[in-house]
C-alpha cells in the first residue's frame, strides 16, 4: 500500500479494514472494495439512509493517524435535504455522500451492517440467594385518597407492615389518586421511593458487564430472581481503539477525549437498558436497581473518570471503592429512584469484573486448588490453594 498526497488512509471500525484511497472517493465505494459490512439498497443515490457511518476525529497512534474534520468532505445536497426512512444519527454522515479528503478513523454503527451482529451472553444463577435491597408492601388506606397528603399511606405502612419512620423520598411528587389501595416501593427498609395506586407484584433490577469489546446485559424480576431478558451490544468506543492501551492514548493525545468517550458508552448502556425491557415488555419506570462492572479503564469511562493513569506505571486507580449513584447521573434513563451499584476494583488492572467473578463463584470458601479464568478481550487468572489466594494478568 503505497501513499502518495493523492491518496488517504481510511480505517473502517469494528472490523479493522484498511487500506490507501483516492481522494474525492466516496466512503460507500472504499467500504465496498474492502468488502467492509456496510448496508446500502438505493445504489448510493441517499434514499435509503442505510449506509450511515460516524467519523472519528483526532490522534490515532495505534494507526498513525491524524484525522481531521476537514480530511471529510462538507455534508452535499443528498445529505442536507435527506429525507429518508431511516432517522439520520447524531454525528453521523451518509457514507454514499461523504468524500475522502484525508486520513480517516470510520465507524460502522451495528445498524448499518448487512449481517446484524448476534451477541449471546447467557447467565447461570447457580445457587443464588435473593436479598434485594427493594421491597413491595401492598396496603389499604382508610378511604379513597385523591390528595397530596402522604399521612394515610404513612400510618398504613406504619400498622400494617411496621414500617416506622420511613424517610419519603418522593414528597415533592405528590401521592397519586387511588380508591384506596396502594404498592409502596420501600428501599433497604427505610426510604419510600415509590409508589403505585392498586396492587403490583413485579419490580426489575438489571446487571450490566461493560467489556472492552462487547457491553452485556441481563434484567432480572428483583424477587424471583428470574432472568427475564438478556441482550448485548457492541462496545462503541472500538472506533477510538480496538484495545485497552489504545483508547487510553487515545485520551492522552486528544484534550477532553475522555468526555467523548464517556458519553458514547453511556448512551450505549442507556440504549441496552431499553432493549432488555423492550424483550420483556417491562416498563423502564419499573427498574429500580442497576449493577455494573468492567475492567479498570472501562470502570473509569463510564464514571467518567480520567483513565490516564491507568495507562502508565503505577497504574494508579481513580476510586477502588464501591459506588453508589444514580441512574441520572449516569444518563440512564429509568426511575428517579433508580440506584446504580458499581463493584470495586482490585488493582491497576484487575477490575470490578473481577470482583463480580469472585462474589459468584466464591472460590475462597471451597478447599483444594481453584483457578478461576475470565477470557475476554483482557484475560484475568484467579488462583487459589488451600489458604493461599493470589491474582495474575
Amino acid at each position: 500500500m503505497e501513499t502518495n498526497k493523492e491518496k488517504s488512509l481510511v480505517v473502517f471500525t469494528p472490523s479493522g479494514h484498511r487500506d490507501y484511497f483516492e481522494n474525492g472517493s466516496t466512503l460507500l465505494e472504499a467500504a465496498r472494495k474492502l468488502g467492509v459490512d456496510l448496508d446500502s439498497v438505493c445504489g448510493g443515490r441517499g434514499i435509503c439512509g442505510r449506509c450511515q457511518i460516524e467519523p472519528a476525529f483526532g490522534e490515532f497512534a495505534k494507526h498513525k493517524i491524524n484525522a481531521q474534520e476537514e480530511n471529510i468532505s462538507a455534508p452535499g445536497d443528498l445529505e442536507v435535504n435527506y429525507k429518508g426512512r431511516k432517522e439520520m444519527g447524531k454525528n453521523r454522515r451518509l457514507a454514499c455522500s461523504a468524500k475522502i479528503n484525508g486520513d480517516l478513523i470510520i465507524d460502522i454503527p451495528p445498524d448499518s451492517h448487512i449481517h446484524k451482529q448476534v451477541i449471546r451472553k447467557t447467565v447461570d444463577l447457580t445457587d443464588l440467594t435473593i436479598e434485594p435491597l427493594i421491597s413491595l408492601h401492598f396496603v389499604e388506606t382508610e378511604k379513597r385518597v385523591d390528595n397530596k397528603s402522604f399521612d394515610p399511606l404513612l400510618l398504613s405502612l406504619q400498622e400494617q407492615w411496621g414500617l416506622n419512620n420511613l424517610k419519603n423520598e418522593i414528597k415533592e411528587k405528590g401521592l397519586p389518586a387511588s380508591n384506596g389501595t396502594y404498592t409502596a416501593v420501600v428501599r433497604d427498609g427505610k426510604s419510600l421511593v415509590a409508589v403505585w395506586p392498586g396492587f403490583k407484584d413485579q419490580v426489575f433490577g438489571i446487571a450490566i458487564d461493560v467489556g472492552s469489546t462487547t457491553i452485556a446485559g441481563h434484567l432480572c424480576d428483583l424477587l424471583s430472581g428470574e432472568v427475564l431478558a438478556s441482550a448485548g451490544v457492541m462496545n462503541p468506543q472500538i472506533r477510538f481503539g480496538e484495545d485497552l492501551m489504545s483508547r487510553v492514548s487515545y485520551v492522552m493525545m486528544n484534550k477532553g477525549a475522555e468526555n467523548e468517550l464517556t458519553e458514547v458508552v453511556q448512551d450505549a448502556l442507556n440504549d441496552l437498558v431499553g432493549e432488555l425491557c423492550d424483550n420483556s415488555n417491562t416498563n423502564r419506570e419499573d427498574v429500580f436497581e442497576i449493577t455494573l462492572v468492567g475492567n479498570p479503564i472501562m470502570h473509569h469511562l463510564f464514571l467518567g473518570y480520567d483513565p490516564t493513569p491507568l495507562g502508565v506505571a503505577p497504574f494508579t486507580l481513580f476510586e477502588d471503592k464501591a459506588i453508589d449513584t444514580t441512574a441520572i447521573n449516569l444518563s440512564i434513563q429509568a426511575n428517579s429512584a433508580t440506584r446504580v451499584h458499581v463493584l470495586p476494583c482490585i488493582a491497576g488492572h484487575v477490575g470490578a469484573d473481577t470482583a463480580g467473578v469472585l462474589l459468584a463463584t466464591k472460590p475462597q470458601q471451597t478447599d483444594g486448588i481453584n483457578l478461576v479464568v475470565d477470557v475476554g478481550t483482557n484475560a484475568e487468572i484467579l488462583y487459589r490453594a488451600c489458604f493461599r489466594g493470589c491474582t495474575n494478568k
